[in-house]
């Protein structure tokens, strides 16, 4: 009975000692940034014309391209998306989010990358009431503290996803193969 007190209060200290050490690692370890991104392979597809279709597809949607590299098959662009209170005709600017896109290219297979998502919110002009305007912060979409205006910070972020499902879904069809139709043979001529 003398012993136990000495060897629970030594087990307890053992073992928050090691706790706190694992989770320091953990922590650095995790990062917990949106990201979406997948491997998509296509069949009989080289990578210069995955290149030319996922250009293609950068300049359709009107992206800021940041970097192009044919030869390593690589795109880098930026893109913003404004992001509304309500829908219809009442709705009013609530900030905007930048965010990166990343499209790497190899045969056969292409792989697309959504990050960096970072929301400015908007505030009315002064000097002219139709006109909103950026405040100065940045939040990052990661970020769960939004007092004051958390059923306005969720709703931006389903906007924001739905926005990426809607580039991921337009993304996979512009990049699918397309089978060349096959010549059809000439027929002969019928006489009567």
């Amino acid at each position: 009975m003398r012993f136990l007190l000495p060897v629970l209060l030594f087990c307890f200290f053992f073992k928050n000692g090691f706790a706190q050490t694992a989770n320091l690692a953990n922590d650095t370890i995790k990062t917990n940034k949106v990201i979406y991104s997948e491997i998509v392979k296509v069949d009989s597809t080289n990578r210069f014309d995955l290149y030319k279709k996922a250009s293609k597809w950068v300049a359709k949607n009107k992206f800021e391209v940041v970097e192009e590299d044919p030869l390593g098959g690589k795109i880098l662009a930026n893109s913003k998306m404004i992001t509304y209170t309500d829908k219809g005709v009442l709705a009013k600017p609530n900030g905007e989010f930048t965010y990166d896109i990343t499209i790497d290219v190899k045969e056969g297979k292409y792989r697309y990358t959504f990050t960096n998502f970072i929301f400015r919110r908007y505030k009315q002009d002064r000097q002219d009431l139709l006109k909103y305007v950026p405040e100065k912060g940045r939040k990052p979409i990661e970020d769960t503290k939004a007092s004051g205006w958390k059923k306005q910070w969720s709703r931006n972020k389903l906007q924001m996803n739905s926005r990426v499902n809607e580039h991921i879904a337009d993304l996979r069809e512009a990049m699918k193969y397309i089978a060349p139709k096959p010549a059809e043979a000439a027929k002969p001529k019928e006489e009567w």
